[in-house]
């Protein structure tokens, strides 16, 4: 039997792209991202930023925490596809797993310890009590009063003009 070349032998490892990937994500704010998974990404850091309690209540320190969850969960979603699209998960050679499976239980432990720090459970937004909502609607529905208090015709009476006298 000839001896093959290297192009022509089997690999012995498997070509998984979790690192090409990895890499790409840490650049996400660039052009080359496809528009869905921006979308997506952009949706899922509103609905974390909307489960804190709005825009207002989420201090600077949380919406870091908040883009570091949406770009692992979107790496933990790609390994999650990749290990389930695997024959087996298992090295039948090693008998031991594949590195891309631990590399995945590791990143879904990160995952689960940036949620922990940023919070499991949803926060309402602060919203006034009703004696100051009552107050703050009142002060808008009522009308604008000139300054001299009066409800009547506040022009001079020499400024005043009448139709009759122009024509």
């Amino acid at each position: 039997m000839p001896a093959r070349t290297p192009r022509e032998r089997r690999r012995t490892y498997q070509k998984h792209g979790f690192y090409a990937l990895r890499s790409a994500i840490a650049k996400y704010n660039a052009k080359g991202l496809p528009l869905t998974l921006e979308r997506a990404m952009r949706e899922r850091r509103q609905a974390l930023v909307d489960a804190c309690g709005g825009a207002e209540a989420v201090s600077p320190q949380r919406l870091v925490l908040i883009e570091k969850v949406v770009v692992q969960e979107v790496l933990c979603h790609s390994l999650d596809a990749y290990v389930l699209g695997m024959d087996s998960p298992v090295n039948k050679r090693a008998r031991s797993l594949f590195p891309v499976v631990r590399e995945r239980a590791a990143q879904v432990a990160l995952l689960q310890s940036l949620l922990r720090d940023l919070g499991l459970e949803r926060r309402a937004k602060q919203v006034p009590d009703l004696e100051a909502y009552l107050a703050e609607r009142g002060k808008k529905a009522e009308p604008a009063q000139p300054a001299g208090g009066g409800g009547g015709d506040e022009t001079a009476p020499e400024m005043r003009h009448n139709a009759s006298e122009s024509r």
